[in-house]
Formats: structure tokens, sequence, C-alpha cells
């Protein structure tokens, strides 16, 4: 069974930073697929969610439970000051953790780390990548093949084929 209509969810007074749930914003439109054991819904159109401190914004969604497959122009926002920009994700809500794909951008102060794939544990705030990745900082940058960034920390770790250009890296 199949239900089709706009969505958006009232505004409630609640403490979002301990939702352990996704939560669905706003949507433009929304697809409901009821005849699964756990409901498919699709979401499209200025896409809004949320969970814990966590927000999230994309063009159209997938959620099953409490995970989220979204796609176009992808914002991943964790407590204002942590950006994540890309084309698709896949959110697992119970782990916590993002996979981002295509035109990564991790942005953290003046900090960026650009990759084609990069796993986010939101919970740690550590991402990691093992196929290439540039960080940008400043007037240098750093290339690698793999390597992780503990945000919270500010510290990376760069390894295989590393390559520094510019400015040492602080």
């Amino acid at each position: 069974m199949l239900s089709v209509g706009t969505y958006a969810q009232q505004e409630e007074a609640q403490d979002m930073s301990k939702t352990d749930r996704l939560i669905v914003k706003f949507a433009e439109t929304r697809i409901t697929d009821l005849s699964r054991e756990e409901p498919e819904q699709i979401f499209s159109g200025d896409v809004k969610l949320y969970k814990d401190s966590l927000f999230m914004f994309c063009d159209t969604a997938r959620v099953i439970g409490n995970n989220l497959w979204a796609k176009g122009n992808v914002i991943f926002i964790q407590n204002d000051t942590i950006r994540t920009f890309a084309d698709s994700l896949y959110f697992h809500g119970d782990s916590s953790i993002a996979y981002l794909y295509n035109d990564v951008v991790l942005e953290n102060g003046s900090n960026k780390l650009y990759s084609d794939l990069l796993i986010y544990d939101t919970r740690t705030k550590v991402a990691s990548y093992k196929d290439t990745a540039i960080m940008v900082q400043e007037k240098s940058s750093l290339q690698s093949v793999r390597g992780y960034y503990d945000v919270d920390n500010d510290q990376a770790f760069f390894y295989d084929e590393v390559y520094i250009e510019g400015e040492d890296m602080k």
C-alpha cells in the first residue's frame, strides 16, 4: 500500500539534542510504502532532517527505520561548526555513522577536507577516507591516499603517498 502527500511536521517544543531517532522536519512531498515490514518513506523537495545535534538537508531522501539515503545538494551539519557537503549520503542512524559520496567537502573552521568518499562517525567526530583526500589549511594543502581527521581535537593523520604543497601544515 502506498500513500502520497505533502509533508511538514508540526513545530514542537522539544530538546533536539537528545533525539536518538531520525526525524524528518520538512519535505515538499512524501511517499510511504506500507507493504514492507518496516515502512519505507521517500521525501522530496527541500528535505530537512535531524537527529541529536545533526542537521541534514537534501533534495530527496529515503528513510527506512533509522537509516537514511539522501541525494542531491546534501548538507550535513553537526554542532553548528562542522559542515559537510556532498552529492549523496547514507546515514546509519543506530551507529550514527555517515557515508558521504561524490564531491565531499568537510569544513571545520579554516580546515577543509576534500574527498569522493568520506566515512564520518558523528559520535567520535572522526572522519576517515581510504581512496585519496586533500586537506586544505589556509595557504597549504596535503594529499594522501588514506587518513583520518579527528575533528574535535583538530588532528589529522595521513598515510600512503603523502604530498604537501605550500607552507608547513600546523
